[in-house]
């Protein structure tokens, strides 16, 4: 088992977990982000009691796991995303007139070489559609934490500011 619960398939690092749109695992080894989320609800509404008996202000950072490796998510969010209708790469190889300096390797994807197509389509949609599913996820659990904190009245002098670290090639180029 790796970090979240799984390893999942042979080279794509995703599996899709029986659990409801919530993340709720029902006593089983949880999602980190359900255990973020929830945890920054309960954060948000004793923030929120102690402004308003003390007028203290409250600063919250809220760490959002998805949609980086391996991509476990609820299997309702999978199931969003069939393999099957997901795209491929418009471009599957660097163009060899490309100095492949700036091309990254990512092998654990399938992203060995810049000018050879390393993986079957098969395994390129696979892997597109559990990114795919892991940002809904992500999407889901910040969702949840915005909802909360407009339920209690705190949104107009709140300020929220979100970023991410990077993003995935998801195989363009063979990089993934």
């Amino acid at each position: 088992n790796g970090m979240d619960g799984c390893w999942g398939a042979e080279k794509g690092e995703f599996c899709f977990e029986d659990a409801g749109v919530d993340g709720d695992m029902k006593g089983k080894l949880p999602f980190c982000d359900y255990v973020a989320y929830t945890d920054a609800i309960d954060k948000l509404r004793f923030a929120a009691s102690h402004q308003q008996s003390t007028g203290q202000r409250f600063f919250l950072v809220v760490g959002i796991r998805r949609p980086h490796l391996n991509w476990r998510v609820p299997k309702p969010y999978a199931d969003m995303y069939p393999a099957e209708a997901t795209a491929l790469p418009k471009h599957n190889t660097l163009d060899n007139s490309i100095d492949p300096i700036a091309w990254t390797a990512f092998k654990e994807l399938g992203g060995e070489n810049p000018f050879v197509y390393t993986n079957s389509d098969d395994d390129v949609r696979a892997f597109r559609a559990a990114y795919y599913s892991a940002v809904s996820w992500g999407d889901y659990v910040a969702g949840q934490v915005l909802d909360e904190l407009d339920a209690l009245g705190l949104t107009e002098n709140t300020a929220v500011i979100m970023h991410s670290d990077h993003g995935f090639h998801l195989g363009e180029y063979n990089t993934w």
